[in-house]
């Protein structure tokens, strides 16, 4: 391994048909782009592209360009004691140049774990840990990065178990989603349903919703 590279998560495609991987960022033309950042949680669109998790931010970047003339060697959050990279959500085609790469969110702290709802949004995992806030909730944006809003979760619900992980639409049109605690637990919860349509947090209705319970 070469010691002036920096080992990074890259994204991975896997062919069953033939049994190939490929990078989705072409290998070995654009290692060096490849290597900007940890991408990470992708999901296919029904077109072919790829949404995902990264901690490249490049739209960041510029924004901070424009606005300061400079940007920080990595955008970060501080997360208790220590200043870490965080992530965002992006879309990219697979195989194409790493430049076409476009940032869709845009968060001082994390962009995490998205979904592919029926009418074409992502749904995925925000938290908001700036100016005093600390909470988690479920967000949507489209593609294009456009129709940003809160789903659920808007007020960060009164629980202790208060992130839902790995959300998946199921056939009933609400969200299927791991409820598990903020803090000391890896990965593990409860199985829930979100009744993401009628209720904007834990029995909290939303406008023009019907009251049943939201999970």
């Amino acid at each position: 391994i070469d010691p002036m590279v920096v080992a990074t998560w890259n994204i991975w495609i896997y062919d069953h048909t033939d049994g190939s991987i490929t990078r989705a960022i072409p290998s070995p033309e654009y290692d060096n782009e490849a290597n900007l950042g940890n991408d990470i949680d992708p999901i296919f669109l029904p077109d072919g592209r790829i949404v995902f998790a990264s901690d490249r931010k490049p739209r960041s970047y510029e924004i901070l360009l424009e606005q300061d003339g400079q940007a920080p060697p990595t955008l970060l959050t501080n997360e208790g004691d220590r200043d870490v990279a965080t992530y965002n959500l992006h879309v990219m085609v697979p195989g194409d140049n790493p430049n076409s790469i476009k940032q869709i969110t845009f968060n001082r702290s994390n962009d995490l774990n998205p979904t592919l709802l029926r009418d074409g949004r992502i749904a995925y995992l925000r938290w908001d840990n700036a100016n005093g806030r600390n909470h988690l909730n479920l967000s949507h944006v489209r593609p294009d990065g456009t129709e940003f809003d809160l789903l659920y979760g808007a007020h960060s619900y009164t629980t202790t178990e208060r992130v839902l992980y790995e959300s998946r639409q199921a056939p009933n049109g609400r969200l299927l989603s791991v409820k598990m605690p903020a803090q000391d637990t890896f990965l593990g919860g409860k199985l829930v349903y979100i009744d993401q349509d009628n209720f904007v947090e834990l029995n909290t209705i939303r406008a023009g919703g019907s009251s049943s319970s939201s999970s």
